[in-house]
């Protein structure tokens, strides 16, 4: 299951309802849910916030196999930006010391099995892997 959605914060309740439709087809659990749309959410804000002036849309795509769900985001973009790159966000250190970015990563790094990304022709597609049922932290 594909769609494109235009490149505005406010496509990301259409989004959610994409990733609704797609959960009761496979009968996902609220938790999974849940997980999904964070980390998808977080990524497509951050595609829609650091490209201004890019009106292209941004393409999700959710597929099932044998348990495991597979969220792609796809969109062209003259910056690539590898958010699997981020270096880890340091959750321990008090919160007055810790330098602004990196926690919404964090949180995708959290609810995801793995994080990937590519860059090619123009276009950076990021791939979310994540286990159905399994608890995170």
């Amino acid at each position: 299951m594909e769609r494109a959605f235009k490149r505005e914060i406010t496509s990301v309740e259409s989004i959610f309802r994409l990733v609704s439709i797609f959960a009761r087809r496979h009968g996902l659990k609220d938790s999974d849910v849940f997980g999904l749309n964070l980390a998808i959410e977080e990524l497509f804000v951050n595609m829609v916030r650091y490209d201004p002036g890019n009106t292209e849309q941004i393409s999700i795509g959710l597929k099932m196999d044998r348990g495991v769900v597979f969220a792609r985001l796809r969109g062209r973009t003259a910056r690539p930006f590898d958010p699997a790159k981020v270096r880890r966000y340091d959750i321990k250190t008090p919160i007055e010391e810790r330098a602004p970015g990196g926690l919404g990563i964090h949180l995708v790094r959290s609810v995801m099995d793995d994080l990937a990304y590519e860059y090619r022709n123009g276009e950076s597609v990021i791939t979310l892997t994540r286990r159905m049922g399994k608890a995170y932290v």
